[in-house]
């Protein structure tokens, strides 16, 4: 009997200090969200690079800045963003660095248009700045809200490219930072 008590107690002691090696401790932290003005984007003005020739000895560029085109037509003109949101906030912008165009009437032919954006929290695009990241560039809205974004770039040198007007679609994503 004398062994069944020292063993009944053995078992209590380490019952009473096993309970004490799982004490629990706990914490909180608090959860936020910031509700801000809908955030939108609207395509204003579509990306042309006018009449150019299937022949073209250099770059056909389309500079979004609207300062240093080359080899474009004259009745060329850059694409336009109107990003508007809450004021003086941060933005997150992407899109595709490269779009395909594609001939309109045969479908087959194609052409590659190397994306170029510029972007100011003011309406002058003279004044933007090339935005050379298509993945995570980052803004802020001017005072009361806006950003503006312009589209062109590159469609290399054409050799013998097949006669057509070629079109494709360039998208931009905003989201608040």
């Amino acid at each position: 009997m004398k062994n069944i008590f020292k063993s009944l107690m053995i078992v209590v002691l380490f019952v009473g200090l096993g309970s004490s090696a799982f004490a629990q401790e706990n914490d909180n932290i608090k959860a936020s969200a910031t509700v801000m003005t809908a955030l939108s984007i609207t395509g204003d003005v579509d990306m042309n690079f006018g009449n150019i020739s299937a022949t073209t000895d250099g770059d056909v560029y389309l500079d979004p800045r609207g300062a240093a085109s080359t080899y474009v037509g004259t009745t060329a003109v850059e694409g336009e963003f109107t990003i508007a949101g809450a004021d003086s906030t941060s933005l997150l912008s992407s899109w595709e660095d490269a779009v395909t165009l594609t001939e309109k009437v045969t479908g087959t032919a194609t052409m590659n248009l190397v994306v170029a954006i510029s972007g100011s929290d003011a309406d002058t695009q003279s004044a933007s700045t090339l935005l050379d990241t298509p993945a995570g560039t980052l803004r802020t809205t001017s005072g009361t809200g806006n950003y503006y974004l312009w589209a062109g770039g590159s469609l290399g040198k054409l050799t013998a490219k097949a006669i057509g007007t070629y079109e494709g679609t360039v998208t931009v994503t905003v989201a608040y930072n």
